[in-house]
């Protein structure tokens, strides 16, 4: 792995890692050399642990072809060119017809937010679909929850979180630690799901969606 020391006017000494093969180290100016290494030894353990972590996340994500292959509800359902009919489309049709496959499915993530209000009780006024390259989802405080069409790629486990969470902010419209007990009451598994759809990150950046 790649180490970049910086130093600068500070304290204390920090590492974070940007990837399984690069990180970022920042020192006080005046640390030394042998500082540095006590310091990375020091970190030795959980360097490795967080490394083993992204590069499984590398991994995954690789697995993923999103440019020649379709997904649905995390699961591939062929090739893009199978999927859309037609093996001739120039680049920027072809990702402008996939993305309207994708968006073509979205009236199920539409029927699964009814249905999840009515199990649980915690209501919204309207559905709004959204393209953001950051957010899974939003709920306003006039009871308006916007959903990514990308979401109709990943697993449905992870989709019904995606939305039990927007539920929750009808009635607590922060992160405290009340909104967080409220998501455990209707989705107990819901620290996996965070951490699983962490994992699909690259499906909300992706340049081509």
């Amino acid at each position: 792995m790649k180490i970049e020391v910086i130093r600068q006017r500070r304290k204390t000494v920090s590492i974070k890692l940007e990837n399984s093969q690069m990180a970022i180290m920042k020192v006080p100016i005046s640390c030394s050399e042998n500082k540095i290494k006590e310091f990375l030894q020091s970190k030795k353990s959980w360097i490795e642990k967080m490394v083993e972590k992204l590069e499984a996340k590398e991994n995954f994500s690789e697995n993923f072809d999103l440019i020649n292959n379709a997904y649905l509800f995390g699961k591939c359902v062929g090739t893009v060119e199978n999927v859309l009919k037609n093996c001739n489309l120039e680049r920027n049709l072809k990702f402008k017809t996939i993305k309207q496959f994708y968006c073509s499915k979205f009236f199920q993530l539409q029927d699964m937010c009814k249905d999840l209000s009515l199990q649980t009780g915690l209501k919204f006024r309207e559905m709004k679909q959204t393209n953001s390259k950051h957010i899974w989802g939003s709920f306003s405080s006039d009871g308006i929850m916007k959903l990514n069409w990308k979401l109709v790629l990943i697993p449905k486990k992870l989709i019904v979180y995606v939305i039990l969470h927007e539920l929750c902010h009808s009635l607590q419209m922060n992160h405290s630690a009340k909104f967080w007990g409220l998501v455990n009451s209707v989705c107990p598994d819901f620290k996996e799901c965070k951490r699983e759809l962490s994992n699909f990150s690259f499906v909300l950046k992706s340049d081509f969606l």
